[in-house]
């Protein structure tokens, strides 16, 4: 019914971008888009200017003059591009379903319409729910339109087509378990090709991206990229016969500038048996915990320090999110099955704690605070490290050893966040795009980066991911992840039944993460981040760095404004006279330690029958007691109750008897 556009389209797309300051919307009509493909130039075809959409309208308003809307879809049809080198529906036909276009079916054609939008994110290929999900879209769509205009007219046919909810379904359920059969074409690096092709149709229109003769250079290097394909396929099938890992997928990028050097999707693209055509780079899995640096560069935010003491004991948390549910209190437990009483932040970080991680979520949040100008908690946080995939409303306590879906490529896009100083580069595919003449369409320009992380909160995150000493009662000395040159690290491992393992680390001159598993979510057995994962990571680690600095690895910076202080080694304050041993520690000059009246050990005066803190209303019997600071009562109990604690008690020098809690309040 429109004249070849739709001026309330147009005025409506013009109003969106006025208000985004950017071309979001173009409002082309099916006329618009074959002017635009069969009559302007390549190089007019490409640009994003008022003059190019004027001569489009005019030139779509002349075809719907000279041609009926009949012939006006027929040329589409047999034009747009379906995907997978298929262009025009006779293709896309014998492309995906082997049979003439005159021969779909209603679950054949609703298929393929579906797939003209977006061809390379609705691949059946590489994400069939994705492209299921778009063809049920259309047969709703059917359904509503028959149900609005009693039933639907087609073409120039005189019979009408009446889709029913029931035929939907049909047609839906159709090609449910229909076995595509993938294109013989060869493709070097397919996942990386098909990840490419997703992010130009979010620059320009599929019709315009497959008809301009467009030359698309990327951030990909080769051979890092062949090299990781093989350390990945080899170590995984060095591990499928006995810890039943199908799969691993690896990601490198480059933190200053974003850029993606190497992107491998799977151990085998072309293994229908591990699903290796979907790319687990880019799938949600559980981190594991890997997430663990974010809840404690969090924590750094909110006044924490490495030096902060937590309580590493067997701990209660309110089940899920509500602290009245009635439900059994949650009691996690640590990799090794044991408790390690008090851990500074960062001992508990650098071994992968789990109950002091808990614990600092606690202290953080999960969710912001609508009310307040700044964003607050773990999500909001993540949010600003480039982290989209915390969109649950239902998160608890779990969340920071891994019960949130993340994608490898955005964890080791925040990863490199620290490893950029705390600045956020997001990660980037295309540099350049040149049409068929070699003029320049598109161009991308390195952004200075956004300040997402204090440097000072990178640095001691840094610091903490790096030092392999005090990783080692976790670890060992020699584990996998101790490499020649400074590097920071992070093993990821999900609950039992184990069905993922990761390993991020960087330098400043290359972040790289790691996954191994199965793409359909089936269980791994008997192995970890660091015996799954962390042997691929180790190895291309040191092939990237070889390949990118010559061996020459650039050293992590120290920013001015961090400090090296005594601490207390076991309390992680300033050292009391009754403090065992001693240790420096790096802290933000505006963060210092604990003073050392602030110790675990205090003498305080006490109310000598209260054994409350001696004030003025009591000052009758007040006696000087020397005592432990633990405002933790979990770590009260683990001292009061348990060998464990009664043993570390004796060795700070306290006898079981003689175990005095400083207490919080006054007589």
């Amino acid at each position: 019914s429109n004249p070849g556009f739709d001026p309330a389209a147009i005025a409506r797309a013009i109003w969106q971008n006025l208000q985004e300051g950017e071309t979001v919307s173009g409002a082309s009509t099916i006329t618009q888009q074959i002017a635009r493909n069969l009559l302007l130039s390549p190089e007019e075809r490409t640009q994003r200017t008022a003059l190019r959409k004027v001569r489009e309208i005019l030139l779509a308003a002349e075809i719907a003059r000279r041609y009926t809307k009949d012939e006006i879809l027929e040329l589409y049809l047999n034009q747009v591009y379906y995907g997978n080198l298929a262009y025009g529906v006779e293709a896309a036909s014998q492309t995906y379903f082997d049979t003439p276009a005159a021969n779909l079916t209603l679950g054949q054609a609703s298929f393929l319409a579906g797939l003209v939008q977006a061809p390379s994110i609705y691949d059946v290929f590489v994400n069939r729910e994705a492209a299921l999900d778009r063809q049920r879209q259309v047969l709703v769509l059917m359904v509503n339109t028959s149900t609005e205009q009693g039933c639907i007219y087609v073409s120039n046919s005189p019979e009408r087509l009446c889709i029913t909810p029931e035929l939907a379904g049909a047609a839906s359920a159709e090609l449910v378990e229909y076995e595509f059969k993938s294109p013989d074409v060869a493709i070097r690096f397919p996942h990386w090709v098909n990840y490419v092709r997703a992010e130009l149709e979010g620059l320009f229109d599929p019709q315009t991206i497959y008809r301009s003769g467009f030359t698309v250079f990327t951030t990909l290097d080769p051979q890092l990229q062949t090299a990781a394909e093989e350390v990945v396929g080899r170590q995984v099938a060095g591990l499928t016969e006995k810890h039943k890992v199908g799969n691993g997928a690896l990601i490198a990028l480059r933190p200053g500038t974003g850029e993606i050097l190497v992107m491998v999707g799977s151990a085998d693209f072309y293994n229908e048996e591990i699903d290796g055509q979907v790319n687990m780079t880019l799938a949600l899995r559980q981190p594991g915990s890997s997430i663990k640096p974010l809840t404690y560069a969090a924590a750094f935010e909110k006044g924490w320090t490495p030096g902060t003491l937590l309580w590493d004991v067997e701990t209660e948390f309110p089940p899920y999110k509500d602290p009245e549910d009635p439900s059994k209190p949650y009691k996690p437990r640590n990799y090794d099955e044991r408790f390690h009483g008090p851990v500074t932040v960062r001992s508990a970080l650098a071994n992968s704690y789990n109950i002091p991680a808990l614990k600092t979520l606690d202290f953080v949040g999960i969710y912001d605070d609508p009310s307040t100008p700044q964003g607050e908690g773990l999500i909001s946080f993540a949010e600003r490290l480039g982290i989209t995939t915390f969109t649950r409303n239902d998160f608890g306590i779990s969340l920071t050893l891994g019960g949130g879906d993340i994608t490898l490529l955005e964890l080791t896009g925040a990863y490199a966040a620290f490893a950029n100083g705390g600045l956020r580069v997001p990660p980037v595919a295309i540099t350049k795009i040149t049409d068929h003449s070699g003029a320049t369409v598109y161009e991308y320009e390195i952004p200075a980066g956004e300040r997402v992380i204090r440097p000072e909160h990178a640095f001691l995150i840094t610091s903490i991911l790096s030092d392999n000493t005090a990783r080692t009662p976790a670890f060992g000395p020699n584990s996998p992840l101790q490499l020649p040159f400074p590097v920071a690290v992070k093993t990821g491992t999900t609950d039992k039944p184990i069905r993922d393992n990761w390993t991020l680390g960087y330098t400043p001159d290359l972040a790289v993460g790691v996954w191994i598993g199965n793409a359909d979510n089936s269980p791994i057995e008997e192995t970890s981040g660091v015996t799954g994962a962390a042997p691929i990571w180790n190895e291309f680690m040191q092939l990237g760095i070889q390949r990118l600095t010559g061996g020459q690895p650039t050293p992590f910076t120290r920013p001015a404004n961090i400090t090296e202080v005594p601490i207390c080694a076991v309390s992680g304050a300033a050292p009391s006279e009754w403090c065992p041993a001693h240790r420096v520690e790096f802290f933000a000059a505006d963060q210092p330690p604990l003073p050392q009246e602030l110790d675990l050990w205090r003498k305080v005066w006490v109310d000598g029958f209260s054994q409350q803190l001696a004030s003025a209303e009591c000052p009758d019997f007040a006696e000087q007691k020397l005592g432990l600071a633990v405002s933790d009562p979990w770590g009260r109990k683990w001292i009061q109750e348990s060998d464990d604690g009664k043993v570390w008690a004796e060795r700070m020098g306290f006898e079981e008897d003689q175990i005095f809690f400083v207490p919080e309040t006054g007589c």
